[in-house]
């Protein structure tokens, strides 16, 4: 059965930080595991100041930089794999491709 009444209103400073990234087309879990993490790094409640400034740079930033070391960390994976089951013309040919893909 559906609920009744009205929607919940979204009035925390997580929902606006969420709203915002979303519209960016960040998952909505992510945002806000990221802000979980600044807050935990700026000493709580207190590092909100430093999240919502300049349009929410500092989290964006942060979301970017877990995303990099995510990529980095599937490629350093993928090219010991294939180096060890396939030997030197595999991790070449990786390689090339990760420097056209990433413009190194």
């Amino acid at each position: 059965m559906a609920r009744r009444g009205r929607p919940r209103k979204r009035l925390s400073r997580m929902d606006a930080a969420t709203d915002a990234m979303t519209a960016f087309g960040f998952d909505e879990r992510l945002v806000q595991n990221s802000v979980k993490q600044l807050l935990k790094e700026y000493g709580g409640d207190d590092g909100w100041a430093f999240i919502e400034e300049y349009g929410y740079k500092e989290l964006i930033d942060a979301i970017l930089r877990d995303q990099e070391t995510n990529d980095e960390q599937k490629v350093q994976y993928s090219v010991t794999f294939h180096e060890d089951s396939f030997g030197q013309n595999v991790l070449l040919i990786i390689l090339v491709l990760f420097c056209k893909l990433y413009e190194v």
